[in-house]
Order: C-alpha cells, then structure tokens, then sequence
C-alpha cells in the first residue's frame, strides 16, 4: 500500500551513549536507552539507575546490571517477608539469643535490642528500616521463619519470584560481604516494597522512638540515616525536594560503598522517581551516595510528562479526487511519556479511498521520548467523510475533454500525415 510520510514535529535532539536496556515488566527491551545530553555523570558512585515509575521509564543507567554487596539495603527484602507474613503487623516477640550472637550479627551498634527483650513488631520494624537495626533484622528473621537460616532461604526464594535474577543473600541484615544485588534487581525489590502502604509509611518516617522494655527503662530515639530525606542541615545534603522523598533504605559496609534505594514523589508533574546508587565514594566526609542521589533526582525534576489523549486531533487529509482536506485525524489511544521540551512527533498516511467511516484506521502517529522511547497510536477518521460528487464529475469529465482533444490533435496530425 502506498504510504505518505508526513513530519508534524521534531524536538527533542537524541544523544546515544551507550546504556543498557531494560524493562520492568519481565521483558528485554530490544532498543537502545538514549541518555540526553544534560544527564548527570555519577563520578562518586559505580553503579546507578533511575527509574521514572508512572511512565516505565528508564531516564539513566550506570552499570546497572553490575552486582555489588547490598549492605543494609538488604533489610528492604526482610520488611518485605515480614509484612507478607503479617501485614498489619500485629503482636510482639522476644529477641532471641541467636538474633545478637556473633554467628548472626557480630555487629551491634552501642545500643542495641538484647536477648530476652519482649518488642512489639511494628517497633522491630520502624527500628530496622529507619535506623537499620541489625539485630532487629535477625530477631524479625527468627520470628518469621522460626530460625534466622530458614529465612534466608526465604529470601532467595522471594527474589526468584520477583525476577531478581543477580541477587543472593547470606543473612537478613547485610553485613555478610557475600550478598550480592545490582541496581536493576533492588530496582524490583524497592518498587515492590513501596506497594505496601505499611512499608511506605515506615521508611518515609524521619525519626523514630523504640519504647522502654523490660530491657531497656528508658525509651531510645533515633533518627534516619537517608540524608537526602533528611538533610539535618548539612549543606552538601541540602536540597529542595527532600519533601518529596518517601524513603527508601540506605547501607554501607567497606566492601560495599555506600548504598541508596530512594523514591521521590514530585506532584507537581504526578511523577514517583525511583533511584538506585551503589558503591558511592566518601567525598569530604559525605556520602557519595547521597551525593549521586540528589543530583540525579534534581535532574528527574527537568523533565514533564506530555500526554497525547485518545480523540486529540493530529492531522487532515483528503478523501481520493477530493479538492479540500475533508478528514480529521484524530488518535485512537492515550500515550504518555517524558521529555525536557517537547516530543517527537512523525505522523504516517495510509492511502484513503472516495469515503471513509468514522472509526477507520487511516494511519499511525509515532512518537519518541528523550530516551529513545518509541509509542505507536492508529489514527482513525473522526467521523464519516466522502469525495463530493459534483467535483468527482468535474474532474473525470475534464480528463474525458482533455483526451477527447489530444485524440482530436492526434487524428488532425496524422491526416495531414498522409496527404502529403
């Protein structure tokens, strides 16, 4: 079938580098990821990706599917057992010997839960996601599974149903140099976590108080250690946004670097921004991985969501033989991607006959991200339209006039021909 190729709109210039491709819906992405021009370049920290949520879109990656030790980060994957296995985290538990024992968590902070102390699990939780208590992650593990190895198999076997195809885990807390993840995989696990609105609610929380126990008379307060939500006015840390961080998990042994899973909801674009920075440097004293976190989510903040919506009109075409455009072009579905300026916009005629109906398929609009995205829309006719009659007849009876002259021309021509 023919076809006419018509640009409607060209904006956004594409400057490839090279990234990895990725989807998040089980499947390969085939094309290339395309990073504009102005992306951060990450130079205190190994690894990164950033994710942009509402669209499933991957705005930049940095040896993402590199495997690196989690650290802390792994507690993410242990709130996600322990709220699958009480959701509304019900009830309490002892801490049990084993949870403190060097086998299982050689190290504790200066304060820190001990054996035989009765904690509800709901203050396990607050002190495991926003001050990373390691003995809280051990002592949940035992109340779970029954015992801290059995758990751990748990957690192997959840990151296989979740398609984390890079990661394994030796304990529940990560202070085991043996655990590995990439950027990709506690991408997955971070997304998932941040379904619950239990674990949302916890990891967006800024400080915390652990209640006197029949351990511990008095009541111990702690603060997070996400610094980017919570910057405790430290310039490097400063930054306009830290409202709109909702979390997640910060980690950090020596083999590791430093580690950060965060999510930002920016409203003002209805954009939920999710950012994995691992191996980050210390620079001056603070953290790369914060550092990393910051500038990447302020650069996320550039970018607006453009929609194309169901029924928009596009285009105008003609019916065949007709002397005026007499068809709209209108979408038949709803896209909606990111960008700094403006789409790209290439609009693709089929070949249109005398009438057409409402709801026809007459041609596609594609249209490409700042990435190197691609969306296809059909584009349908937005009511019946038909070659008017009266110009039809005029002009088949001027091709008729014309033919019967260039005959008469012809005949003229060959009769003088033959007289001579």
């Amino acid at each position: 079938m023919l076809k006419r190729i018509v640009t409607v709109l060209l904006c956004a210039v594409l400057l490839s580098q090279g990234c990895m491709a990725f989807a998040y819906d089980g499947t390969e992405y085939d094309g290339p990821i395309v990073t504009p021009a102005d992306a951060p370049t990450v130079p205190y920290a190994n690894f990164a990706i950033l994710y942009e949520e509402t669209t499933g879109t991957v705005m930049y990656t940095k040896q993402a599917d590199r495997t690196n030790a989690p650290a802390s980060m792994t507690k993410v994957m242990t709130a996600l057992l322990v709220l699958e296995h009480n959701p509304t985290l019900e009830g309490s538990t002892v801490v049990p010997p084993e949870a403190v024992s060097e086998k299982y968590c050689y190290w504790l902070d200066t304060w820190h839960l001990e054996a035989g102390e009765e904690v509800t699990i709901r203050d396990l939780m607050n002190y495991l996601l926003i001050v990373s208590g390691n003995e809280a992650a051990t002592t949940l593990a035992a109340y779970v599974a029954g015992d801290i190895d059995t758990f751990i198999q748990m957690m192997n076997d959840r990151a296989k149903e979740l398609g984390m195809t890079k990661t394994h885990y030796e304990d529940p807390h990560g202070l085991s140099e043996q655990n590995r993840i990439s950027c990709e995989d506690m991408l997955i696990l971070a997304r998932e976590a941040m379904k619950i609105e239990e674990f949302r609610n916890i990891v967006s929380k800024t400080n915390g108080t652990m209640p006197a126990t029949n351990k511990h008379p008095k009541p111990y307060r702690y603060n997070t250690t996400n610094r980017v939500m919570s910057p405790r006015n430290i310039p490097e840390y400063m930054n306009e946004f830290s409202e709109d961080i909702v979390g997640i998990k910060t980690g950090y042994i020596r083999v590791a670097g430093y580690n950060l899973a965060c999510c930002m909801e920016y409203d003002e674009q209805d954009m939920t921004v999710y950012s994995v920075v691992m191996q980050g440097k210390s620079v001056n004293d603070r953290l790369g991985s914060h550092l990393e976190t910051i500038n990447l989510m302020r650069w996320a903040r550039t970018f607006h969501k453009e929609t194309v919506a169901a029924g928009e009109p596009i285009a105008l075409a003609a019916t065949q033989n007709s002397d005026e455009d007499n068809v709209q072009l209108v979408t038949a579905g709803e896209a909606v991607m990111l960008t700094q300026t403006a789409l790209q916009r290439e609009v693709t005629l089929d070949e249109i006959g005398r009438t057409v109906k409402a709801g026809d398929v007459l041609g596609k609009l594609k249209l490409t991200d700042d990435f190197g995205n691609v969306k296809e829309l059909d584009l349908v006719a937005a009511a019946d339209a038909a070659t008017d009659m009266t110009t039809e007849y005029l002009i088949m009876t001027g091709l008729s006039l014309g033919s019967l002259a260039i005959l008469a021309v012809i005949s003229t021509f060959l009769r003088k021909k033959s007289r001579a």
